[in-house]
Parts: structure tokens; C-alpha cells; sequence
């Protein structure tokens, strides 16, 4: 069985954060973590966890260039959550688990692991007690925009190569954070899978504990560890947290979230949170500037060219480009500027038979 995480460099200190938190609780998962802007391969193998590099991901190397160029880091780093997961189920005929890095387990995760062989996909719900709608108040509309399920948690094994790759190909070019025009990078997926897909969406209430959920559950502490509803939790999501105001719970939080985290027992929660973050160095990882935030000729990547290059690079493929793009972060953006303005595939010429025209479809 394999854990994982995906982060970049400057979320490495809570990544050490959550693959320590893994290797305490299931000591005998193998621990992998993918960071996507290690742009010299500076990161390093740690006694928590292994680095897996981008060498490792079964893409083709034009499709990193796309991703890279076109994402920005929170969106890069939902796009390749699919990827690792392919690399990862190859190594192991157990189960393979993806958390988010701001999520620390506190319980065994194993035997959730070992119910997820079933399934081609187990994941959890943001909520499992439904809210009657009134009028100006919806608490569930946030979740028909943003998923009923949490991509914060995944469990696939070797069953689940088929839905793997169909996730793959829909974070390829539509992994976006743009929820006002439906999407939500890689999440909106998973709502959709159990149309297609085996799937357990789990109702233990001692997953993904965060703050969408605190109204629902009664979270306390006792001998140091979380319990939610009187048996311990398995792992919280620190989703929004920010350890520089650890009086708010998040910063997706709403006003009812947010009363629902004003206890004792929550501050008692963040605090230990705040002061691991503290020991694995997260302030100052946090300056960490992200690696690929500029072409190799200096243009900086703003979220709105990145949305520009995403709609020229997909008009580029529906068109056809003879050659392979150009590498922005080896040969500057000129390149693949000009990339973008030739190499389209000649026409295809109708076939014919009998006299009579054959359309070729594609």
C-alpha cells in the first residue's frame, strides 16, 4: 500500500507535516511525495517520505510543457494528482491513498484501505447530513459548485487504471479553478464518476473532518488526539487554514462554520497543527518562490496569460501542429509564441470508393 501527497516547494514543510503524520499512524504504507515546480531536482528523499519526479509520471513530455504553462500552482497541482496515481498503482497490488497536503491523519488509515480494493474509486463527501434549503440561506449550493465529494481524499488500486486515465484526460486542459463558469479544477470530476465508475463514497464521520463539517460533527479532544461524535478521528482537513490567524478556522469558512469552530477543543486541535508546522520550518518554506512563475526569457506567467496561452494552446491542438511545442521554460516564450501561429496539419483528403465520396471522421 502506498500514500502520497502533491505540493509545491513552498508547501514542503506541511507536506513533512502530513507524511509524518502517515509514516506515525501507518507505519508500513510506502510514502511518496510528488512536488511539481522542483525545477533542479533539489528535493530530496526524506525518512517520511520518497520524491517522485516528473520522469516518473506516465505523460508525455509535451503534456508537462501544457500543464506547466497553462496552470497556475493550485490548478498544476490538482492536474497531477490522476498522473501520480497511475505511476503509483503500478508499484504495488494494494490499495494506493491521496491526501491533500494540509491534512494530517491521526488514526490507521489501512483498514479503509484495505474496503477500497472493491471499489474503482473511494473518496468523502464535503458533508453527510443534508441542510433543508430557505429562503437566502442554501448551505448546499456550495456544493453543487464545488463537488459533493472532497478531492482532498482519494483511494484507488490497480482496478482503477480505466477511471484514472479517463480523470487524466479531463485534467489535461480543463483542470481550472473557475467556478463562476462551472469548473472547479479536479474536483467536479468525481461528482461524475459514479455515473461511469464503481465508486464508495464513504460516510465515516471520522474522515474528513474540516471545517464544512464542524456544525454536523462534535469534534472534542482527549489525550491529545481529535475525536469526533466519541471515537477517534481518522484525519482532519485543514483546508484554508492559515497558521499566521489560527483564530479562524478557514478562509472558505462561513459565519455558521466558523461559530461551530469557536470551542476550546478546535483551538487545542490548531494549535498542535500550528506548532508542527512551526518545527518543520513552514514560515520560511513558504517564501519559497514557485518555480515555474516565469518563462526562460522572463515573462511573467500572470493567472490571465496563463488563460490566454490555455485557449491558444487548445485552438493549436483542434487544429493540429505538425511539430512538438517548444519547452517556455528552456527556450523562452517567443518560441512558443511562433509555435502558435504555424505547424497546422494539412487537410485530410477525402477518401474515395465506388465513385463515391467517403468522409473520414477525425
Amino acid at each position: 500500500m502506498i500514500g502520497f501527497t502533491v505540493a509545491t516547494v513552498s508547501y514542503a514543510a506541511r507536506a513533512q507535516v502530513t507524511m509524518a503524520s502517515l509514516r506515525a499512524t501507518a507505519p508500513e504504507l510506502q510514502r511518496v511525495v510528488f512536488f511539481v515546480d522542483d525545477v533542479h531536482g533539489e528535493m530530496r528523499d526524506t525518512e517520511d517520505y520518497e520524491v517522485l519526479r516528473a520522469a516518473d509520471l506516465p505523460v508525455t513530455s509535451e503534456a508537462w510543457i501544457t500543464r506547466r504553462l497553462i496552470y497556475t500552482p493550485f490548478e498544476l497541482s490538482c492536474a497531477v494528482k490522476a498522473d501520480v496515481a497511475l505511476a503509483l498503482i503500478r508499484r504495488t497490488d494494494g490499495a494506493v491513498v491521496y491526501v491533500d497536503s494540509d491534512i494530517v491523519l491521526y488514526d490507521d488509515i489501512r483498514p479503509a484501505l484495505v474496503r477500497s480494493l472493491a471499489y474503482d474509486l473511494t473518496v468523502a463527501p464535503h458533508r453527510t447530513v443534508p441542510t433543508l434549503a430557505a429562503p437566502g440561506h442554501n448551505p448546499d449550493l456550495t456544493y453543487l459548485r464545488s463537488g459533493p465529494v472532497n478531492a482532498g481524499m482519494f483511494m484507488v488500486s490497480e482496478r482503477s487504471a480505466p477511471f484514472l486515465t479517463w480523470w487524466q484526460a479531463q485534467n489535461d486542459h480543463d483542470c481550472l479553478d473557475d467556478q463562476g463558469r462551472g469548473r472547479f479544477v479536479d474536483q467536479l470530476c468525481l461528482g461524475l464518476a459514479p455515473a461511469y465508475w464503481s465508486v464508495e463514497v464513504t460516510r465515516d464521520p471520522s474522515m474528513n473532518v474540516g471545517f464544512w463539517n464542524l456544525p454536523d460533527r462534535h469534534l472534542t479532544m482527549a489525550g491529545g488526539r481529535p475525536h469526533v461524535d466519541g471515537r477517534p478521528v481518522t484525519y482532519v482537513h485543514f483546508s484554508g487554514f492559515d497558521p499566521a490567524t489560527p483564530d479562524v478556522i478557514s478562509r472558505h469558512a462561513d459565519a455558521t462554520q466558523r461559530r461551530a469552530a469557536a470551542t476550546d477543543d478546535v483551538a487545542a486541535l490548531t494549535g498542535a497543527y500550528v506548532a508542527a508546522l512551526d518545527a518543520a520550518g513552514d514560515a520560511a518554506q513558504r517564501l519559497r518562490p514557485y518555480g515555474w512563475r516565469a518563462s526562460s526569457d522572463g515573462v511573467e506567467l500572470t493567472p490571465a496569460l496563463r488563460r490566454s496561452l490555455r485557449t491558444a494552446t487548445v485552438d493549436r491542438r483542434i487544429a493540429g501542429a505538425v511539430t512538438p511545442a517548444p519547452d517556455p521554460f528552456e527556450t523562452g516564450l517567443a518560441g512558443y509564441a511562433e509555435w502558435l501561429k504555424t505547424g497546422v496539419t494539412p487537410a485530410r483528403q477525402p477518401h474515395h470508393a465506388s465513385g463515391r465520396r467517403v468522409v473520414v471522421a477525425g
